[in-house]
């Protein structure tokens, strides 16, 4: 099971990590000025594309040797002891 929705980007090989959270964060004011602008298809598409820049940041830190699927596990058991998720 693959946890990355999108397929890898050629930024994976081509950026540094200091590039790559330079790239998030321009993903991420883009969503927020078409949020702002109530522009929801607009907004939507871009919080896409910053879901699909964090992907590659992590597909970066496993080529770094990072095993991104504990840092996931980690973090779902830091937030069930929390209570945050909504039984189904």
């Amino acid at each position: 099971m693959s946890i990355y929705t999108f397929p890898a980007t050629r930024f994976v090989r081509n950026n540094t990590l200091d590039q790559q959270v330079e790239h998030i964060r321009s993903e991420y004011v883009e969503f927020q000025r078409e949020f702002t602008a109530g522009q929801m298809g607009a907004a939507d598409h871009e919080l896409a594309d910053l879901y699909h820049s964090i992907e590659t940041y992590f597909r970066m830190r496993k080529k770094a040797g990072i095993n991104v699927r504990a840092v996931f596990s980690e973090v779902q058991k830091k937030n069930t002891d929390r209570g945050y998720y909504e039984c189904e």
